[in-house]
């Protein structure tokens, strides 16, 4: 082997160990960036999750607001909806709209 190319491999040698050590070096900052979003994501998820049960909760009161017999009568009100019982076996109201 000549001088020439054992001093092409030498410096070839040290390129492709330069590279190698640049690769390590950069993983655990992939890494890093890697976990970090995926941190922001979780948190993102669970920020979302309390935001849901609050608002399910919301939702629930609104709807046994609106099944109260004083919702419903105010409704009727504003809606121009009369009561009548209708007699039988057993003592039931209706709405009709006039």
């Amino acid at each position: 082997m000549s001088e020439a190319a054992k001093v092409k491999g030498k410096g070839l040698g040290i390129v492709v160990i330069l590279i190698f050590v640049g690769i390590c070096m950069l993983v655990p900052v992939w890494q890093s960036a890697v976990t970090a979003g995926i941190q922001s994501r979780i948190e993102k998820t669970k920020t979302n999750i309390v935001y849901l049960s609050e608002r399910k909760i919301v939702e629930k009161g609104l709807i046994a607001r609106r099944t109260t017999p004083e919702y419903l009568i105010e409704q009727a009100s504003v809606q121009n909806i009369n009561f009548t019982q209708i007699s039988d076996t057993f003592d039931v109201t209706v709405a009709s709209a006039h």
